[in-house]
C-alpha cells in the first residue's frame, strides 16, 4: 500500500517478467518425454488388445454361425419327422392293415383249436 494502489487490484507484471516462466510450473523436459513415452506405450498396448479382441470376436461369431446352422438343420429334421412319421404310419396301415387284421383274426382261432386238442 505504500505505492498508493488499492489492495484488491491485481499487479500488472512488467513485460520482462512475462517472458520468464514461473519456476513452480516448470517441468523437466525429460519428465515430460518420459510421461509421453509411457502414454504412447499404454495407447499401443490398448490398441493391440483391441485388435486381438476384434479377432477373437470374429472367430466366435463364425462358431456361433455354425452352431445356428446346425440347430436350424436339426430343427428342420425334427419338424419333418413329426410330419412324415404319422403320414408314413397311416400309409403303411392303409396298405397292410387288412392283412394284419386277417392275421389277428386267425390267431384266436388257432389258440382255441390248440386248447381243444
Amino acid at each position: 500500500m505504500s505505492n498508493g494502489r488499492h489492495p484488491r487490484e491485481p499487479e500488472i507484471p512488467s513485460p520482462d517478467q512475462q517472458d520468464v516462466p514461473d519456476p513452480r510450473h516448470r517441468y523437466d523436459v525429460l519428465q515430460v518425454l518420459q510421461t509421453m513415452m509411457e502414454l504412447q506405450k499404454d495407447i499401443t498396448m490398448i490398441g493391440t488388445k483391441t485388435d486381438r479382441l476384434i479377432i477373437d470376436v470374429d472367430k466366435l461369431d463364425q462358431k456361433v454361425d455354425r452352431v445356428i446352422g446346425t440347430l436350424t438343420l436339426a430343427k428342420g429334421f425334427g419338424i419333418a419327422a413329426l410330419i412324415l412319421i404319422p403320414i408314413c404310419a397311416t400309409v403303411v396301415w392303409w396298405l397292410v392293415g387288412a392283412k394284419i387284421e386277417q392275421v389277428l383274426a386267425v390267431r384266436p382261432s388257432i389258440s382255441q383249436s390248440q386248447s381243444t386238442h
